[in-house]
């Protein structure tokens, strides 16, 4: 039977696990930056952080800081987690800029490093490639540094669960058997067998033996490997037996490498025994030293104290929970209700009391300026008291003109001004007929105000009857309840999802923060103004509700899970 033939493999495929993998080593950004510009074709580029307030390249080596329009973008780039983009000032020439992830290695300084491009095409085609690209391209950095930070935190939660496997045995020599079991499946990738030895206690299990007799030869030389590893005090890895002991065990579990792991104490030792030809990681040792420092401290703990088991197991599983907890990061977040507002709005007001006659528009139409009715007052009153006003007007000027021809002036002046305040009367009431057909004040969409179910109502002069949003961005407003307030500052940034796609996530920046708390449902509330950082928002219109997380610096996932009932018991009992 013919071998199933092999599937060539992509060199881009490698080229991706490659970076992937480097996400952990320091000639990371060369080589992100040398794909990138392979995958878009661009003449220029940098991957860019910022130090001390100053976006630098961290590839290439010695660029210095990066151009200012480079570093507006990548500002823009980073604040958004996004890719922003915009003419160089060249023509026939793009810059793009997409966000990589974490630049520094997990526990160092936190800062967002951005691959920048500068490609020369205009075309639109080129332009959505390079785009969809460059996501490609920075999404898989972000999983690498993901990857990277968890590969970094993997030691100690894997330390965590071979205590809670010991310690939640029903006795040491079971624990120590599904210690070692766990340990094998998850964490040493290679291994034929892993036992865990705590020599002073002359007890040890093995992985693939449930039960085992103390006196058998295997035991007892794992106990003596042991003690050797305990007496020299740093890992070690021997491909062939050299001491006694490591030819004792070759010769009862066969010739395999044997790597022992000892605690600082001396009083565990992890022993490995693998398979013929398995090539053992270098950092091996280094993941496998907390599981050891741990084990060590579980081996301090006499056996005649092991009573109450369970229960101290319990609390020393809960205790590694919160240490795990209390040690990895996590972004502070304050979470709020968002909703969308224009920038600029114009009120629309009754002229004049009245009764609403008409009115054909609604929320949602979109209106011209001078050329929309948006309403029609009733003019039957005005109309009958301008009628009046022209005759007092005709009566006044013609007695003056009786007393024109009588010869008394006074009372020809006396008449005049009568019939002078009429007419301005006149010009008043027709100003008002004018203003009864309530037309639109400047181009926009209505927002608010809908009077089609009000006709009839009487209307009083400044009364609000449409609310016109104008052209022009939109910006989200975030309501954060005021005990979270003391932590918001400018230029946070921030993440929402509208109700309409909550599986899309847009990016903004807090661009002020409203000094006056106000009443929303009960709630008192500051209205925090961010800008939009996203530049397709086409679909967006005002009035729009989501929720938004406003990044607030760095925590822990203990403070962050620790931080609302903390903040009860304060203001319950008056604690500072």
């Amino acid at each position: 039977m013919n071998a199933p033939a092999q599937r060539p493999t992509d060199p881009l495929i490698e080229r991706l696990a490659q970076l992937r993998l480097l996400r952990r080593d320091p000639g990371w950004e060369q080589a992100l930056l040398e794909l990138g510009r392979e995958m878009t074709m661009a003449e220029a580029g940098a991957v860019l952080a910022p130090t001390s307030g100053v976006w630098e390249a961290l590839a290439p080596a010695n660029g210095g800081a990066a151009p200012a329009s480079w570093a507006a973008l990548a500002q823009d780039a980073a604040s958004g987690r996004g890719i922003a983009a915009a003419p160089s000032g060249v023509h026939g020439r793009w810059v793009f800029a997409v966000a990589t992830g974490p630049a520094d290695p997990p526990g160092a300084a936190r800062r967002h490093s951005v691959l920048v491009l500068e490609v020369v095409s205009a075309l639109p085609m080129d332009l959505a490639l390079t785009r969809e690209r460059l996501a490609f391209l920075g999404a898989v950095a972000e999983a690498g540094a993901v990857e990277a930070a968890f590969q970094a935190r993997a030691p100690q939660a894997l330390a965590a669960a071979v205590a809670e496997a010991l310690l939640t045995a029903p006795d040491r020599a079971a624990g120590l058997h599904d210690a070692a079991a766990l340990l094998q499946s998850a964490g040493i990738p290679g291994a034929e067998r892993v036992a865990i030895v705590f020599p002073r206690a002359r007890l040890l299990g093995l992985s693939d033996q449930p039960q085992m007799e103390p006196a058998a030869p295997l035991p007892r030389q794992l106990l003596s490997l042991a003690q050797e590893a305990a007496d020299r005090g740093v890992p070690h890895l021997a491909e062939e037996p050299t001491s006694p002991a490591e030819r004792a065990v070759a010769e009862q579990a066969g010739r395999h490498a044997l790597l022992t792991v000892p605690s600082p104490s001396g009083s565990a030792v992890i022993v490995v025994a693998f398979a013929p030809g398995t090539a053992v990681h270098d950092d091996l040792s280094v993941r496998l030293r907390p599981v050891a420092t741990l084990l060590g401290a579980v081996a301090a703990v006499p056996e005649s104290r092991r009573g109450l088991s369970r229960r101290w197991a319990f609390v020393a599983g809960l205790a590694a929970v919160i240490a795990v907890l209390a040690v990895l990061p996590r972004a502070a977040v304050v979470e709020a209700p968002v909703v969308l507002r224009p920038d600029h709005a114009q009120a629309v007001t009754a002229p004049f009391d009245g009764i609403l006659e008409a009115s054909a528009v609604q929320p949602g139409d979109t209106v011209r300026q001078g050329g929309t009715s948006l309403a029609r007052l009733g003019t039957r009153d005005v109309e009958l008291e301008l009628a009046a006003a022209r005759a007092r007007a005709a009566n006044d000027l013609r007695d003056a003109a009786v007393a024109r021809a009588g010869g008394q002036p006074a009372q020809e002046q006396i008449a005049l001004l009568a019939a002078r305040r009429s007419e301005a009367q006149v010009a008043l009431l027709e100003h008002r007929l004018r203003l009864a057909d309530i037309r639109a004040p400047a181009d926009g969409l209505i927002i608010a105000g809908d009077l089609r179910r009000s006709l009839g109502q009487a209307l009083s002069r400044g009364q609000v009857l449409f609310e016109i949003a104008l052209p022009g961005p939109l910006r989200a407003e975030v309501l954060v309840l005021d005990e979270d307030s003391a932590a918001l500052r400018e230029g946070q940034p921030v993440r929402f999802a509208m109700a309409a796609e909550p599986g899309r996530v847009r990016g903004a920046v807090v661009e002020r923060i409203r000094p006056m708390a106000e009443v929303v449902d009960g709630r008192n509330v500051f209205r925090v103004v961010a800008r939009i950082t996203e530049s397709d928002v086409t679909e967006f219109r005002p009035g729009m509700e989501g929720w938004a997380r406003i990044e607030t610096g760095q925590t822990t996932w203990l403070a962050a899970l620790l931080r609302d009932p903390v903040r009860w018991v304060k203001r319950r009992l008056w604690v500072h």
